[in-house]
Parts: C-alpha cells; structure tokens; sequence
C-alpha cells in the first residue's frame, strides 16, 4: 500500500489490514489520512507482485457517530486499475455520503488498484479505513 501522502501516526497499510470498523479511528490510525488538507486530488494504491483479476471493489470511508461519513467520508473519487501499465478508471463515484461503497466492473487483470480521490464531505482531507478488492 502506497498513497500520495500521509498524515503524520496514518499508514496507508491500516487501509488493507482486514479492520473496517471506524470507531478505530484516531487520528489516522486505523485507517489511511492523506496530509495535504484541502488540496486534491489524493491517491491510495494496492499493488501486487504480479496480475491478480479484480470485478468489485469496497471502500470504507471514515464513518463512526463522531465523524459520520455525510461530514468526514470520501465524497467523489474514482476507482482505477493498472492494466498492462496503464491506469483504466473503472468506476466512478460522485456525491458519496455513504460509509462504505462498492462498486463492480466488468473484471480485469490488474497488477495494481488506485482510489483517486478528487474530494470529501469536509472537502479537506481523504480518510479510507479499508479498500478491498475481489474477484466479482
């Protein structure tokens, strides 16, 4: 796991360590924090050591009753996949209040999946508590 930035006691490697619950969150633990506020886009990456065939994509957003998703989550972003070196958005989500989103494309081999994220709710820092990706 890889990401653009990273806010300082965040990991990009909380956001694929298997934790979806939100009421982990501490200032960026549990999850992944970009940390260039107001300033977009940002990237979160998941590459793999070689091809793996991806068709659904999960993503959870921070969202707990302290920091609901509507104020805090990832707003519009898009979901990419490396295919043959080259990044292909295969889903794009706009207008997002929801705490987790799935999305499902006509399967590729991928050697690499990418969120591109383009704003959230309080149009001020990325937060993605876990980003999966499955087979269909």
């Amino acid at each position: 796991m890889s990401a653009s930035s990273t806010h300082s006691g965040s990991s990009p490697a909380w956001a694929n360590d298997g934790g979806t619950d939100s009421r982990v969150w501490l200032n960026g633990v549990g999850g992944w924090n970009d940390d260039t506020a107001g300033d977009f886009p940002d990237t979160l990456t998941a590459t793999w050591d070689g091809p793996r065939r991806v068709g659904r994509v999960k993503v959870f957003t921070l969202d707990d009753p302290a920091h609901p998703a509507a104020k805090t989550g990832i707003r519009d972003f898009d979901v990419q996949a490396r295919v043959d070196g080259t990044w292909t958005t295969v889903g794009t989500v706009t207008g997002s209040t929801a705490g987790t989103v799935e999305k499902t494309f006509a399967p590729v081999e991928a050697s690499a999946l990418r969120l591109l994220v383009h704003d959230s709710n309080d149009h001020n820092y990325s937060r993605v508590i876990e980003l999966e990706g499955y087979t269909s």
